[in-house]
């Protein structure tokens, strides 16, 4: 596995740009034994998402129109050619909030692609690396013990945030088949002030660059708001 994170803390030292390390790590996973891939929870087979991610069941919401987490972050329901299938509220409080997104399809020959945006409280203590290996290990539990092929720090949302970016990958049952197929899926992880914006997409492998340039549009557009300048400031 490349690995180019953990020396790096939680600094912005060797990161490259996310649409970059994209492209970068399907290149090099290509070459790799294993077959990369995770499955959603906006998948109509998949498991659910993570431990880290989430510690209970969750309570479907139901909203109409455009949706904001209480923090601000947008979770519409387009986003160019991807439409919002759900959102889900995982505490009484509801902050631990998911938006998940499947990809309308564009035409015969189309290849389905499905991600869910996770936005939660960062916890006291818990530091970039460390959240991003917990979350990972507990991935790698639900399909396998499989065991990310690729991770890099990575530059998002036009450098405002450095990030963590991952790749797994196995074969399972897809889109209501019992067969298993190939299957890529990338991790997203960076901090947003207080809170953790996490996403997981998943596609079948192998990956081409139209699909590529989809999942970085898609959370390259779905952002954090930004904060306005004070008096003076530019």
């Amino acid at each position: 596995m490349q690995d180019d994170t953990r020396p790096k803390a939680d600094g912005a030292t060797g990161a490259r740009r996310w649409v970059g390390a994209l492209v970068l790590g399907g290149t090099l996973a290509a070459f790799g034994a294993a077959v990369l891939g995770l499955s959603l929870r906006a998948s109509s087979s998949g498991p659910g998402p993570a431990a880290a991610t989430i510690g209970r069941e969750p309570r479907e919401l139901h909203p109409a129109g455009d949706f904001r987490h209480p923090a601000g972050f947008p979770m519409p329901e387009r986003v160019g050619p991807f439409e919002r299938v759900d959102v889900a509220q995982y505490d009484d409080a509801g902050v631990n909030l998911s938006a998940g997104y499947n990809r309308v399809s564009g035409g015969e020959g189309t290849l389905p692609i499905v991600a869910t945006v996770y936005v939660c409280p960062v916890r006291a203590g818990a530091g970039l690396d460390a959240y991003f290996d917990r979350l990972l290990d507990d991935i790698g539990q639900q399909h396998g013990r499989a065991k990310p092929e690729f991770r890099k720090n990575v530059l998002v949302a036009n450098e405002r945030f450095v990030g963590r970016y991952a790749i797994f990958g196995y074969e399972e049952p897809w889109g209501g088949s019992r067969e298993s197929i190939p299957l890529r899926s990338y991790v997203l992880l960076y901090q947003w002030k207080s809170w953790w914006v996490k996403w997981r997409v998943t596609t079948p492998s192998p990956v081409d660059g139209e699909r590529m340039w989809a999942i970085v549009e898609l959370t390259e557009t779905l952002l954090p708001p930004e904060e306005a300048s004070k008096p003076g400031e530019r």
